[in-house]
Protein backbone atom coordinates (compact mmCIF):
# COMPACT_ATOMS: atom_id res chain seq x y z
CA UNK A 1 0.00 0.00 0.00
CA UNK A 2 1.22 3.44 -0.63
CA UNK A 3 0.48 4.75 3.20
CA UNK A 4 3.86 6.34 5.02
CA UNK A 5 3.48 5.11 8.24
CA UNK A 6 6.10 6.68 11.44
CA UNK A 7 6.38 3.97 14.00
CA UNK A 8 7.40 5.28 17.15
CA UNK A 9 8.00 3.66 20.49
CA UNK A 10 11.34 3.58 22.84
CA UNK A 11 10.91 -0.58 23.39
CA UNK A 12 12.49 -2.00 20.31
CA UNK A 13 10.34 -5.26 20.47
CA UNK A 14 6.97 -3.39 20.47
CA UNK A 15 8.13 -0.99 17.12
CA UNK A 16 9.32 -4.63 15.46
CA UNK A 17 6.33 -6.79 16.11
CA UNK A 18 3.93 -3.83 15.14
CA UNK A 19 6.00 -3.03 12.29
CA UNK A 20 5.50 -7.00 11.14
CA UNK A 21 2.14 -6.76 11.72
CA UNK A 22 1.33 -3.76 9.17
CA UNK A 23 4.04 -5.82 6.66
CA UNK A 24 2.02 -8.51 6.74
CA UNK A 25 -1.58 -6.17 6.00
CA UNK A 26 0.90 -4.67 3.12
CA UNK A 27 1.64 -1.61 4.20
CA UNK A 28 5.48 -1.22 2.97
CA UNK A 29 6.22 2.51 3.64
CA UNK A 30 7.46 1.93 7.31
CA UNK A 31 9.48 3.91 9.50
CA UNK A 32 10.84 3.16 12.59
CA UNK A 33 12.24 6.01 15.51
CA UNK A 34 12.87 5.73 19.24
CA UNK A 35 12.26 8.90 20.63
CA UNK A 36 10.27 11.98 20.59
CA UNK A 37 12.96 14.11 19.45
CA UNK A 38 13.89 12.18 16.43
CA UNK A 39 10.04 11.55 15.43
CA UNK A 40 9.33 15.55 15.07
CA UNK A 41 12.67 15.83 12.95
CA UNK A 42 11.72 12.72 11.06
CA UNK A 43 7.83 13.58 10.71
CA UNK A 44 9.22 16.58 9.10
CA UNK A 45 11.30 15.31 6.70
CA UNK A 46 9.49 11.90 5.75
CA UNK A 47 5.61 13.64 5.68
CA UNK A 48 4.00 10.59 6.90
CA UNK A 49 0.50 9.49 6.17
CA UNK A 50 -0.19 8.21 9.79
CA UNK A 51 2.00 8.37 12.90
CA UNK A 52 1.49 5.52 15.36
CA UNK A 53 2.45 6.90 18.46
CA UNK A 54 3.91 5.68 21.85
CA UNK A 55 2.87 8.05 24.61
CA UNK A 56 5.58 7.10 27.19
CA UNK A 57 8.96 7.78 25.48
CA UNK A 58 12.37 8.55 27.06
CA UNK A 59 12.95 11.84 26.08
CA UNK A 60 9.57 13.87 25.72
CA UNK A 61 6.71 12.27 25.89
CA UNK A 62 3.90 11.29 22.77
CA UNK A 63 1.33 14.17 23.92
CA UNK A 64 4.22 16.85 23.51
CA UNK A 65 5.37 14.97 20.41
CA UNK A 66 1.82 15.31 18.90
CA UNK A 67 1.67 19.07 19.73
CA UNK A 68 5.00 20.08 17.77
CA UNK A 69 3.60 17.71 15.00
CA UNK A 70 0.39 19.40 14.31
CA UNK A 71 2.27 22.81 14.23
CA UNK A 72 3.45 21.63 10.91
CA UNK A 73 0.98 18.46 9.98
CA UNK A 74 -2.54 17.40 9.38
CA UNK A 75 -1.42 13.12 9.26
CA UNK A 76 -3.65 11.16 11.29
CA UNK A 77 -1.76 10.18 14.83
CA UNK A 78 -2.71 7.01 16.59
CA UNK A 79 -1.31 6.59 20.11
CA UNK A 80 -0.45 3.92 21.84
CA UNK A 81 -0.80 3.35 25.79
CA UNK A 82 -0.10 0.41 28.13
CA UNK A 83 -0.96 3.17 30.86
CA UNK A 84 -4.61 1.94 32.78
CA UNK A 85 -5.27 6.15 32.85
CA UNK A 86 -7.88 7.85 30.90
CA UNK A 87 -6.22 11.10 30.97
CA UNK A 88 -3.83 9.83 28.48
CA UNK A 89 -6.57 9.15 25.96
CA UNK A 90 -8.62 12.68 26.85
CA UNK A 91 -4.61 14.47 26.47
CA UNK A 92 -4.10 12.37 23.49
CA UNK A 93 -7.29 13.28 21.66
CA UNK A 94 -7.46 16.78 23.21
CA UNK A 95 -3.88 17.62 21.66
CA UNK A 96 -4.48 16.63 18.15
CA UNK A 97 -4.76 12.82 17.96
CA UNK A 98 -6.59 10.98 16.08
CA UNK A 99 -6.95 7.67 17.46
CA UNK A 100 -6.03 5.88 21.12
CA UNK A 101 -5.19 2.57 21.70
CA UNK A 102 -4.69 1.50 25.13
CA UNK A 103 -3.66 -1.74 26.43
CA UNK A 104 -4.09 -3.39 29.75
CA UNK A 105 -3.11 -6.50 31.65
CA UNK A 106 -4.07 -7.72 34.49
CA UNK A 107 -4.25 -11.69 35.98
CA UNK A 108 -7.50 -11.83 34.84
CA UNK A 109 -7.82 -10.40 31.43
CA UNK A 110 -6.16 -8.10 28.89
CA UNK A 111 -8.24 -5.27 27.53
CA UNK A 112 -7.65 -3.65 24.64
CA UNK A 113 -9.47 0.27 24.19
CA UNK A 114 -9.63 1.81 20.75
CA UNK A 115 -11.27 5.43 21.06
CA UNK A 116 -11.61 7.92 18.58
CA UNK A 117 -12.56 11.73 18.92
CA UNK A 118 -14.52 11.56 15.76
CA UNK A 119 -18.61 12.12 15.10
CA UNK A 120 -19.42 9.44 17.22
CA UNK A 121 -22.78 7.63 16.10
CA UNK A 122 -26.79 7.32 17.26
CA UNK A 123 -27.30 4.77 19.84
CA UNK A 124 -29.24 2.86 16.75
CA UNK A 125 -26.57 2.37 15.18
CA UNK A 126 -23.85 1.67 18.03
CA UNK A 127 -26.38 -1.17 18.63
CA UNK A 128 -26.54 -2.49 15.14
CA UNK A 129 -23.05 -2.24 14.34
CA UNK A 130 -21.56 -5.82 15.25
CA UNK A 131 -24.78 -7.09 12.73
CA UNK A 132 -24.03 -8.98 9.29
CA UNK A 133 -23.96 -6.46 6.34
CA UNK A 134 -25.02 -3.63 8.93
CA UNK A 135 -23.10 -0.42 7.79
CA UNK A 136 -24.83 2.40 9.30
CA UNK A 137 -25.38 4.55 6.27
CA UNK A 138 -27.58 3.99 3.11
CA UNK A 139 -26.10 2.33 0.15
CA UNK A 140 -26.30 5.58 -1.84
CA UNK A 141 -24.30 7.92 0.58
CA UNK A 142 -21.20 5.46 0.69
CA UNK A 143 -20.08 2.86 -2.04
CA UNK A 144 -16.88 1.90 0.53
CA UNK A 145 -17.29 -1.67 2.77
CA UNK A 146 -19.30 -4.65 2.86
CA UNK A 147 -20.74 -4.09 6.30
CA UNK A 148 -18.90 -7.42 7.40
CA UNK A 149 -16.13 -6.57 9.38
CA UNK A 150 -17.64 -5.69 12.76
CA UNK A 151 -19.42 -8.93 12.58
CA UNK A 152 -16.32 -10.69 11.80
CA UNK A 153 -13.66 -8.78 14.43
CA UNK A 154 -17.02 -9.99 17.22
CA UNK A 155 -17.00 -13.55 15.87
CA UNK A 156 -13.42 -13.96 16.09
CA UNK A 157 -12.77 -12.09 19.31
CA UNK A 158 -15.74 -14.13 21.03
CA UNK A 159 -13.90 -17.70 19.56
CA UNK A 160 -10.80 -16.64 21.99
CA UNK A 161 -13.38 -16.45 24.71
CA UNK A 162 -13.84 -12.41 24.88
CA UNK A 163 -16.00 -9.87 24.15
CA UNK A 164 -16.16 -6.39 22.28
CA UNK A 165 -18.63 -3.56 22.83
CA UNK A 166 -18.83 -0.04 21.57
CA UNK A 167 -19.87 2.85 23.20
CA UNK A 168 -20.42 6.13 21.62
CA UNK A 169 -21.36 9.77 21.71
CA UNK A 170 -22.74 11.96 18.47
CA UNK A 171 -20.67 14.45 18.36
CA UNK A 172 -18.13 13.29 21.11
CA UNK A 173 -16.38 10.29 19.44
CA UNK A 174 -16.35 6.54 19.70
CA UNK A 175 -14.40 3.75 22.04
CA UNK A 176 -14.54 -0.05 21.75
CA UNK A 177 -13.72 -2.15 24.37
CA UNK A 178 -12.49 -5.70 23.76
CA UNK A 179 -11.96 -7.93 26.74
CA UNK A 180 -9.79 -11.56 26.43
CA UNK A 181 -9.90 -13.69 29.13
CA UNK A 182 -5.94 -14.23 30.93
CA UNK A 183 -4.75 -17.74 29.94
CA UNK A 184 -3.03 -19.83 32.94
CA UNK A 185 0.45 -21.14 31.47
CA UNK A 186 2.05 -23.41 33.35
Amino acid sequence: MDCKILLVDDEKDIADLIEEVLRQDRFENIKKVYTGMDTVQVCREYQPDVVVLDIMLPDIDGIEVCRQIREFSFCSILFLSSKNDDIDKILGLSCGGDVTVKIGVSESELTINVSDNGGGMSNVTAERLFERYYRGTNTESKTEGTGLGLAIAKNIVELHGGTISVHSTPGVGTSFLIRFPAIKVN
